[in-house]
């Protein structure tokens, strides 16, 4: 397996420029923010801090979603946790490499592929279900 020496990959990715190092921000900036929403719903899901301030969209309730049964209905835990693993994995995915990771480590790009499919077919199941179950 090809590596880079830390500081060539450093500067690579702090300072290169190519359309697939500005995708790979985009994603991991994306997926940050995913795991920023994750914890502080987790910080509600397990009684840190006791309310969610709202969305300015009058069909949303933090408060009812995000402690509703389908809210803990996996795994014996809540599922905000699980955004945070799956952001993480996410942008470890994105990080991982050089600007020139699809010649160099082509598995790295068809992983995160792949981890993206599966986050879109499991969002998109899983938010039906959510609408489903908490729609007001």
């Amino acid at each position: 397996m090809p590596t880079l020496a830390p500081a060539e990959l450093s500067r690579q990715l702090r300072l290169g420029h190519s359309p697939d190092l500005t995708r790979r921000r985009w994603i991991i900036g994306l997926s940050l923010v995913t795991v920023a929403a994750g914890q502080i719903v987790t910080l509600y899901q397990t009684g840190v801090i006791s309310h969610l301030p709202d969305p300015p969209l009058a069909i949303l309730d933090s408060d009812k979603v995000d402690a509703s049964d389908y809210a803990y209905k996996r795994l014996q835990m809540p599922d905000a946790p699980a955004m945070i693993v799956t952001g993480g994995i996410t942008t470890i995915l994105a990080s991982a490499g050089g600007q020139e990771r699809a010649a160099t480590l082509p598995w790295l790009p068809v992983a995160l592929l792949g981890k993206t499919l599966i986050d879109l077919v499991t969002n998109v199941q899983l938010g039906r279900e959510e609408w489903q179950e908490n729609k007001k």
